[in-house]
């Protein structure tokens, strides 16, 4: 991906609407986000999670792992069933 590419990439994401109203502001300001286009046009690792009914969440080693979680959970924990699989990617933030 070229760096044009990224850069028009990340600045259409949605999470990234504030970022393109401050790149179009002018050149100087197109050309910092420019600096780190890459970065943002680039997914973290794919993390999976087991979630809990009030939000805790315990990191797993895979989606297979999750899922057993989420049944040995439901039965050790059910007072804080139903447990969710979530999967959850690292991204900048763009507003910082």
């Amino acid at each position: 991906m070229n760096n044009a590419t990224a850069i028009d990439s990340a600045l259409a994401d949605p999470a990234c609407q504030r970022l393109a109203e401050w790149a179009a502001i002018g050149p100087v300001q197109r050309a910092a986000v420019e600096s780190f286009a890459d970065r943002l046009a680039q997914p973290g690792p794919v993390l999976w999670y087991c979630i809990t009914a009030d939000h805790l969440a315990t990191l797993c080693v895979d989606e297979a792992d999750a899922r057993r979680c989420v049944e040995q959970y439901d039965r050790t924990y059910p007072r804080h069933a139903p447990h969710r699989v979530a999967q959850m990617a690292a991204r900048p933030h763009p507003q910082r």
